[in-house]
C-alpha cells in the first residue's frame, strides 16, 4: 500500500518537535506501507520574516528532505494569517500542491491520502483526492475541532464540509469524535485511534540518577509540566495553585519544560506571586530528553483548558509517573482510575492545588501506571490506521 500523508504539522530542522506526533506515527506506518509526506508551508516574504521568528523559520525549510528515512516535501502556499484564514488557506494549499500531487501520482501511484487536522489540511486533501481519484482519510487532533471552528463561521463551514466529504475520519479520542459529530455528519463511523508513545524512550529510570544529571535537588518534591507555554494550557491557574501548595508544604519545586508565546507573561506572574525560588523555567528541551525530566519528578501536571489527547499524558504513564490533569478532551480516557492520576475541573486553581498536594502525599504503584502507559504505542496506532485504510480501500489490500 502507498500512502500520501498531508500535514502542515511536521518537523523541520529549526523546529524538530513541531508536529512530532505526526512524524512518529508516520515512522510506524512506514514499517507497514510506503509513505511520502507533503507538509505545506506558508510563503514567507522578507518583511514578515523580520517581524516574526516563526515565519523566518518557515523560510528555512528546503523544498524536500529526508527525515529518518521518510521523504518529506515542503511545498509553499499563500497563507492568510488570521482566524478566518483556514478556509482560504486550505484552498491555496490545494492550488499550490496540484502539480506536485499529479507528479507523485505518476511516480509513486499512491492508493490513499491521509490528512492531519480538519482545519487547513482536511479540505485540501479532499480536493486533491477528487482531482487524483484517490480516497481520503483525515485525522482530527484537537484544536482543529475544539477551538478553530468556534472562532470563525467560515472556518466552521469548511470544517463541516471536510467532515462530510472525507472518505473516513479518525479522532484521537472519543470526546473529540463527539465534538466532530456536532459539526458535521461523516460518510461513515468515525474511528478512534489514540496517539502513542515511543516505549523504548519513555520508560522508568531511577529518580536520583536523572535528578543529578539535570542538577535538580534530590530532596525536593518536584512537579513537572511538559508542553507549550501558552494560554490554552492553563498555566495561569497552575501558578496560583502552586502558591497555595507552598503554604502547606514549602519543600516543593515546579519545573516548566517548554517554550511558547506566554513565557514572558508567566515569568511576570511568578514574580508577582513571589515564586522565583520555587519555579524553574527549563525552556525548550529536545524530545529525547523529555523522559529525563519526567523521570526526575514525583508528579506530572497538565492543567489544560482544552485538549485532544495530549502526548505528555501518554509519556508520563509510560514512565510510571502519576498525572494531575484537567478533566477535558481525551484526558479522562487515559486517566480512567485514580490509580493512574487525579482529574480536576479546568481553570480551578483551588481544586488543582488540592489534587497536587494529594498527589504528592499518595503512595503510587509505578509498575501499575507503567502498565497503563504500555497499552499505547505508535505501533498500535499504526496497526489501527492500517485497518482504517483497508476498510476505505474495500479490504482488497
Amino acid at each position: 500500500m502507498r500512502v500520501l500523508v498531508l500535514s502542515h504539522l511536521y518537523p523541520f530542522a529549526l523546529a524538530p518537535t513541531f508536529g512530532l506526533f505526526v512524524h512518529n506515527q508516520v515512522k510506524a506506518l512506514a514499517e507497514r506501507c510506503q509513505v511520502i509526506v507533503l507538509s505545506p508551508t506558508p510563503v514567507s516574504p522578507p518583511v514578515i520574516r523580520r517581524l516574526k521568528v516563526k515565519w523566518a523559520q518557515y523560510a528555512s525549510k528546503p523544498d524536500k528532505s529526508e527525515l529518518e528515512g521518510i521523504t518529506v516535501y515542503y511545498p509553499r502556499y499563500v497563507n492568510i494569517p488570521s482566524e478566518h484564514g483556514y478556509g482560504p488557506g486550505a484552498f491555496f494549499i490545494f492550488l499550490a500542491m496540484g502539480n506536485l500531487v499529479r507528479r507523485l501520482k505518476r511516480s509513486f501511484d499512491f492508493d490513499l491520502i491521509h490528512a492531519h487536522t480538519i482545519c487547513l489540511d482536511g479540505p485540501a486533501a479532499v480536493w486533491l483526492g477528487r482531482a487524483s481519484g484517490t480516497p481520503v482519510v483525515c485525522t482530527m487532533h484537537g484544536s482543529d475541532i475544539n477551538v478553530l471552528p468556534q472562532k470563525s463561521k467560515f472556518t466552521r463551514i469548511i470544517a463541516r464540509w471536510a467532515i462530510r466529504n472525507a472518505d473516513a475520519l479518525v479522532a484521537v479520542s472519543a470526546a473529540l469524535k463527539e465534538k466532530a459529530l456536532l459539526i458535521g455528519v461523516p460518510k461513515r463511523e468515525i474511528t478512534v485511534v489514540p496517539n502513542g508513545v515511543d516505549l523504548s524512550q519513555f520508560r522508568p529510570v531511577e529518580q536520583r540518577q536523572v535528578r543529578e544529571k539535570l542538577g535538580l535537588p534530590p530532596d525536593k518534591k518536584i512537579i513537572v509540566y511538559v508542553s507549550r507555554l501558552d494560554g490554552s494550557k492553563g498555566l495561569s491557574y497552575l501558578l496560583p495553585a502552586f502558591r497555595t501548595m507552598l503554604e502547606r508544604d514549602g519543600n516543593c519545586l515546579l519545573v516548566l519544560v517548554g517554550e511558547g508565546p506566554d513565557r514572558t507573561r508567566l515569568e511576570q506572574q511568578v514574580v508577582q506571586l513571589g515564586l522565583e525560588e520555587s519555579v524553574i523555567f527549563a525552556g525548550f528541551s529536545p524530545h529525547n530528553e523529555i523522559p529525563t525530566w519526567i523521570n526526575a519528578c514525583d508528579l506530572v501536571v497538565h492543567p489544560s483548558l482544552s485538549e485532544g489527547s495530549p502526548l505528555p499524558i501518554y509519556e508520563a504513564l509510560a514512565c510510571g509517573k502519576p498525572v494531575v490533569a484537567s478533566r477535558v478532551g481525551g484526558i479522562p480516557e487515559l486517566i480512567t482510575s485514580d490509580d493512574y492520576g487525579l482529574l480536576v475541573p479546568p481553570a480551578d486553581s483551588g481544586a488543582l492545588a488540592g489534587s497536587l498536594l494529594h498527589g504528592l502525599e499518595k503512595v503510587w504503584n509505578s509498575a501499575l501506571i507503567q502498565s497503563r502507559g504500555a497499552q499505547y504505542s505508535w505501533d498500535a496506532s499504526a496497526d489501527r490506521l492500517l485497518d482504517v485504510y483497508q476498510q476505505v480501500l474495500g479490504g482488497v489490500r
